[in-house]
Order: C-alpha cells, then structure tokens, then sequence
C-alpha cells in the first residue's frame, strides 16, 4: 500500500509539474509570435483560366504551396488567402501574386511563372518575376507523380520570392532561411 500511495504522489506532483511548463511555453511561442506580421495572399490567374471551373482551384493549390514554403522556410507570422474582392486595410501586409504560367509544357516538363507585388503600411513594391521549371518525364515516373512537378516548380519559384523577401526585410517575422 505505500508503494501504491508513493507512486500516486509522483504521478500527481509530475502533473502539477508539467501543468505549470505548459502555460509557460505557450507564453513563449505566443511573445516569439506576437512581433510577426499577419501576410494575406492574393493569387490571381490569367484571364483565360478564369472562364474554367477549375479557377479556383488552381488559385486556391497555389496559396497552398505559398503558405507551406512560407512555413517551412521559417516565416512566423500567420499565412492568409486574400481574394481580389477583399478590402484591404491600411495596416494589412498583402502579397498579390499572378500567375503568368504553371503548366506542362511541349518537351514534358512543368513551368511555373508568376510576377509578385507586396503592399504594406509603408506602401508598395513591385517584386519581379519568378519563374521555375521541374523536369519530369512521361515516360519515366508516369503521370501519377505529375502533380509533384507542379509542386517542385512551384516551389522552386516560391522559394526565391521568399528569400528575395527576407533578404529585403520587408516583413516583420520573414526572415532569412539559410
């Protein structure tokens, strides 16, 4: 019976022990977040993939692939989709993004093309054109794996927007992968 009564009294003071670090490391990773900027992004397509139902699909695939790399590449702010329709406030930092290309093209390999333009509190910045291209084989790999091209080229360009970004320091939380 003391074993029992012995062990128990562990368990409970282990409980208070990790009860209390919780609260704390949520403060932490709150304060280390709080001087991130929120960051909406706006994908626009060309005016010809609009006419399709696949529209915002694409749009919405590709600020997928913007908010993930964002993540992984150590962006600590909040990724947001924007659409075109949204107001925008004045304090907003918004990425408009316009998809010049992002399909396979005549040899079989994908590219992925778009022009970029940032808009914050401090004005705007035209950011240039990012273009990238993933190799990928019919015959190889097959066309199972053809949506990872579109994911690598996308990726690919996505990254060196980013790092164009942290490299300029033109949001508060982006900063330099390497």
């Amino acid at each position: 019976m003391k074993n029992r009564s012995t062990y128990l009294g562990l368990l409970s003071l282990g409980a208070a022990v990790i009860g209390a670090a919780v609260p704390l490391h949520v403060a932490n990773a709150a304060n280390e977040g709080a001087n991130a900027q929120a960051l909406q992004v706006e994908v626009n397509l060309p005016p010809s993939w609009l006419a399709s139902l696949e529209g915002d699909f694409v749009s919405e695939q590709f600020f997928d692939q913007v908010a993930s790399k964002f993540r992984r590449m150590g962006f600590e702010g909040k990724v947001e989709y924007a659409a075109k329709i949204d107001q925008r406030m004045p304090d907003d930092y918004r990425l408009e993004v316009q998809i010049i290309e992002w399909r396979l093209n005549a040899v079989g390999n994908v590219d992925c093309s778009f022009t970029a333009r940032l808009l914050t509190p401090r004005g705007e910045r035209s950011l240039g054109v990012y273009s990238a291209a993933a190799l990928h084989s019919i015959m190889g790999r097959g066309r199972l794996w053809l949506g990872d091209s579109f994911e690598e080229a996308a990726n690919m360009a996505i990254a060196d927007l980013y790092n164009d970004l942290a490299e300029a320091e033109l949001i508060p939380g982006l900063r330099n992968s390497s």
